[in-house]
């Protein structure tokens, strides 16, 4: 999420979650060490939210020097996430760039109501998260440059956050006449299955590549990646996947490398098997051509001391996991990982122990 959102916007979901989740008013300035700030910028924040957050939806209230939150049963915290970024400048500015608008930064600021000064401020937040994804803002005109993967991935990131709230916002590729027809081959083919929040992020990710080679971006990889790509597309015996849906709202036939990597891109998100047989067949694959990381999933599950019996699905979903780093650059963080959590990390678990295998994996991804 760090990556995604400015860092005094990441500071303000951290507030909402630690009281969207507590299960009683907290003293202020336990809240501002928590957040990490000092109790004066505290009280900016929950200015900004309430005036941000409509009243129906969620509300920051104080008594007697405790902070609790008031929010509607309907919504929960990933909603709440949602809003705050769909709302944001910085959703409206990806989202102009991502639609291919070539704005300057003046008529940006007056289209959005918002004046330059106060603009200059944003860009300034913007390129600086921005640069930890090792991509650029361009200012004359407004744009996203750097690795196209990495700029592809920041707008799945970004959209699938913010889809509970706004939605599907790449209306040119329909998700149930276009993209969802090809999800259903693809799980067909696989013998895998999607939930359906883990389907959205799938479509997503197609969805931002398909627009993004609509738009004359391609994607360039190494010699070396790209017949490991291959080898993965020929492993799943990928060339007997009807791309056609996708390729119909295209307009174009899919290159070899774009295909390769919508088949690596359905690791994004988790599915399930439809049977055991395919957990090993993936297992044997894994061994096959990424075999360090079936040797760090085999360490991670010592972590649990034997408490599951049958582990096998634990291990192929941690190699499921370990697999979106084929192709994202360590400086760009995964979707899933969950900077906000409605619990405390248990007491039962060795941290020393963990952080070794963590560092492990740091090392070898």
């Amino acid at each position: 999420m760090k990556n995604i959102i400015p860092a005094s916007d990441y500071r303000r979901l951290k507030l909402l979650n630690l009281l969207f989740f507590a299960e009683a008013p907290i003293v202020k300035k336990e809240v501002a060490a928590m957040v990490e700030c000092s109790v004066n910028t505290l009280n900016a924040d929950i200015s900004t939210l309430n005036a941000t957050l409509p009243e129906e939806i969620a509300q920051i209230n104080e008594a007697d020097k405790k902070l609790s939150l008031t929010a509607t049963a309907q919504i929960n915290f990933d909603y709440l996430t949602a809003y705050m970024i769909s709302t944001s400048h910085l959703f409206q500015l990806a989202l102009s760039v991502f639609n291919g608008e070539k704005t300057t930064i003046s008529e940006w600021a007056e289209n959005n109501f918002v004046s330059r000064s106060t603009f200059y401020v944003k860009l300034a937040e913007v390129d600086t998260f921005l640069a930890r994804s090792r991509l650029v803002l361009n200012n004359a005109p407004l744009g996203i440059e750097g690795n196209e993967i990495n700029i592809r991935f920041f707008f799945y990131h970004l959209f699938s956050k913010c889809y509970p709230y706004a939605g599907w916002v790449i209306p040119d590729f329909n998700f149930d006449s276009c993209i969802d027809k090809f999800i259903q081959k693809f799980e067909q083919h696989m013998k895998v299955y999607f939930s359906p929040s883990t389907r959205v992020d799938y479509a997503t990710a197609i969805a931002v590549s398909l627009r993004r080679i609509k738009q004359g971006h391609t994607i360039n990889v190494t010699p070396e990646d790209e017949q490991f790509w291959e080898d993965i597309y020929t492993y799943h015996n990928a060339m007997g996947l009807d791309f056609s849906d996708l390729e119909d709202a295209l307009g174009s036939p899919l290159i070899p490398v774009e295909r390769y990597l919508f088949i690596i891109m359905s690791f994004l998100g988790s599915f399930t098997y439809v049977n055991r047989e395919r957990m090993n067949m993936r297992l044997y694959h894994n061994g096959q051509f990424q075999g360090s990381r079936t040797v760090i999933a085999e360490d991670l599950l010592t972590i649990i001391d034997d408490r599951i019996a049958d582990t096998l699905l634990l291990k192929v979903s941690i190699v499921d996991y370990l697999s979106r780093f084929l192709f994202i650059e360590k400086a760009n963080l995964i979707l899933d990982v969950d900077y906000f959590s409605e619990k405390l990390v248990s007491e039962t678990q060795d941290k020393e122990k963990n952080y070794h295998y963590l560092k492990k994996i740091r090392n070898l991804t």
